[in-house]
């Protein structure tokens, strides 16, 4: 399935929507941001659980829904990626940072909050 559809490109904004959960293929190199979207309103959560560590250079931010499933290694990112946001029920160590990472969101619960003193954190309760 190609994600041209979901392609913002003047925002250079990929935003995927709850039910997606697709292997990446094809993301636009240009993409700057990556967003699994959420319809609180009806209680529907991104679905989204596959491997991503194939992006471009170019992401410099991935939010992850907060109640998103979401659970896999986020070793292999691009060095250009400055901001993350991460689910309430990650629960992985990140253990290989990007080099340009600047802030991460996560649940003030996340077991491995201490490996992100160098960053600056944002976090929210669950």
């Amino acid at each position: 399935m190609s994600l041209l559809k979901y392609y913002n490109k003047e925002i250079l904004t990929l935003t995927l929507p709850p039910d997606f959960n697709e292997e990446f293929i094809d993301i636009p190199s240009n993409t700057q941001k990556i967003i699994f979207e959420e319809d609180i309103n009806n209680n529907i959560f991104s679905q989204f659980n596959k491997s991503i560590d194939n992006l471009p250079n170019s992401i410099k931010k991935i939010t992850i829904d907060r109640d998103c499933q979401f659970n896999r290694e986020l070793n292999c990112l691009p060095n250009f990626v400055e901001q993350i946001e991460l689910p309430y029920a990650y629960a992985k160590q990140i253990k290989k940072f990007p080099t340009q990472l600047k802030k991460i969101i996560c649940c003030q619960d996340y077991k491995y909050i201490e490996d992100f003193k160098n960053f600056l954190i944002e976090t929210y309760c669950y």
